[in-house]
């Protein structure tokens, strides 16, 4: 009979293995969740640079999304940007995206990069980046990437019949995150990336809106403020890692009411 020491070596080892299995093949990308200004996380997203507001999915325990590897706001500027995407300094490299603007229309008021507020810039569309560094950087790390959404005030129809798409080398992609429409309360959605090579690219997708009734501005696709955060791969549970654990145990569990029923 299997005793309760062997379940959770085999569990264990089983989690291990696919530890190893994952980590063989580059970059693996997965979506965490988001976080939305309501009166229980107050601050989560508009308060998104000050560390005085606890981030309930931010990475590395200073509670400001962007801290440790970079982020940006549309038409005010960046944090952790360098300049060619063979750099070796950690960060991020900036290689294309839509129009940046948003014509006209009132957006919410979000932190500045360093201090004070703004008004959130808007890039339509699309928007390609390279992590830059050195290998030993991202070896053993997790990057996840902060992406602001639902930041129109006065044209909330922007937000209807939305996505985001995360998508990078080898086909690795988190397929389309359905943005909900929160009538200009803003959200951020976050996406984990592993098994990164230094210099890889990626590009993060809004499509533009099919939903009948939008008009063609409000159908465009969006991302507002996006962020990046680099932690310990082993200190970020990834939702594949705790399904096989939670598969392997209600297995072996079952195996071992079987061992028992028998003897």
């Amino acid at each position: 009979m299997l005793s309760k020491s062997h379940i959770t070596m085999f569990v264990a080892a089983a989690v291990a293995g696919f530890g190893v299995a994952a980590n063989a093949y580059s970059d693996m990308i997965t979506y965490v969740g988001s976080v939305t200004d309501t009166s229980s996380t107050a601050g989560q997203v508009t308060s998104w640079r000050a560390s005085t507001v606890v981030k309930t999915l931010q990475v590395n325990g200073s509670n400001v999304y962007g801290s440790s590897l970079g982020a940006v706001i549309w038409n005010i500027g960046s944090t952790g940007e360098q300049s060619a995407g063979t750099s070796t300094t950690l960060g991020w490299h900036y290689v294309g995206s839509g129009y940046q603007g948003h014509n006209g229309y009132t957006t919410a008021t979000i932190d500045n990069l360093t201090s004070g507020t703004t008004t959130a810039g808007v890039c339509v569309n699309s928007f390609v980046f390279q992590l830059t560094g050195t290998q030993a950087d991202y070896t053993g790390k997790v990057v996840r990437v902060g992406v602001m959404e639902n930041i129109f005030v006065t044209d909330a129809s922007h937000d209807t019949g939305k996505s985001l798409t995360l998508t990078g080398p080898n086909s690795s992609t988190s397929g389309p995150v359905a943005v909900a429409a929160t009538n200009g309360v803003p959200n951020m959605y976050f996406f984990d990336i592993t098994g990164i090579t230094a210099g890889d690219q990626f590009t993060i997708t809004a499509p533009n809106s099919t939903t009948a009734g939008n008009t063609t501005s409000a159908a465009e696709g969006y991302l507002s403020a996006v962020s990046w955060d680099i932690a310990d791969a082993s200190a970020v549970p990834e939702p594949a890692t705790l399904s096989l654990f939670a598969v392997a145990a209600i297995g072996l569990l079952a195996t071992r009411r079987k061992v028992s029923t028998r003897s």
